[in-house]
């Protein structure tokens, strides 16, 4: 695959009427792309922030065995209505993954809810209105990523699609930070920027996908 590619910003599968900005999701042919670079019909595809089950739909419809965790209730209980391994999208809350029974993975890709250095609500925890800070967010993503880690095969790869998000009141590196955090705990294999038309909607047109591996 190019370390740069350009896809369009379009969601393909239907899904349900949410509220206003709770249906942001990565597009399909992301999702598709990296699954016929990374992995076989039959392997184990794992996203951590299923959110409606964009990677497990595509995943299932490709051949692949998905796995999702969830920690909205709302979200989970319409997502499962879209696949048929309805089990397999677990309602519960990442930073507790090594507790969830899950298998072994081949591959895990997912676009985790993004958090800006001014906010006070950490997006990892909205589940349970939890108030934190940003390094309180990246703590949590090491977290996720150490339990992640446990569970890759010695083959495996794991991909953030994450951008830095760009405001008015600044810039945070989000994407960098993430990198930096979960790099710890995985072995970063580097990024491909993904320009999106007409635009990600997160004050820049492109995205990283961040690719690590399993340390050996």
């Amino acid at each position: 695959m190019r370390t740069c590619i350009s896809l369009p910003n379009v969601c393909e599968l239907p899904f349900p009427d949410t509220k206003s900005n709770e249906d942001m999701r990565c597009p399909e042919m992301l999702v598709r792309l990296f699954l016929e670079e990374y992995t076989q019909p039959g392997d184990v595809v794992l996203d951590p922030f299923a959110g409606y089950a964009t990677t497990l739909r595509v995943a299932e419809a490709m051949g692949r065995i998905p796995y999702g965790v969830e920690a909205n209730r709302e979200r989970a209980e319409k997502a499962r209505c879209l696949i048929n391994h309805k089990y397999n999208l677990i309602l519960g809350d990442s930073r507790d993954i090594r507790t969830m029974g899950l298998p072994p993975i081949d591959f895990s890709i997912t676009s985790p809810p993004g958090m800006k250095q001014t906010e006070h609500s950490n997006a990892i925890r909205e589940h349970i209105r939890a108030k934190g800070n940003y390094l309180q967010y990246l703590t949590d993503m090491k977290a996720i990523y150490q339990q992640i880690a446990a569970l890759l095969l010695p083959h495996g790869k794991a991909v953030i699609e994450v951008s830095n998000l760009k405001t008015a009141h600044g810039v945070t590196p989000l994407a960098w930070d993430v990198a930096l955090v979960v790099s710890e705990v995985l072995e970063f294999l580097g990024e491909i920027v993904v320009r999106w038309e007409p635009g990600a909607g997160r004050g820049y047109d492109h995205s990283y996908c961040l690719i690590f591996g399993k340390r050996t």
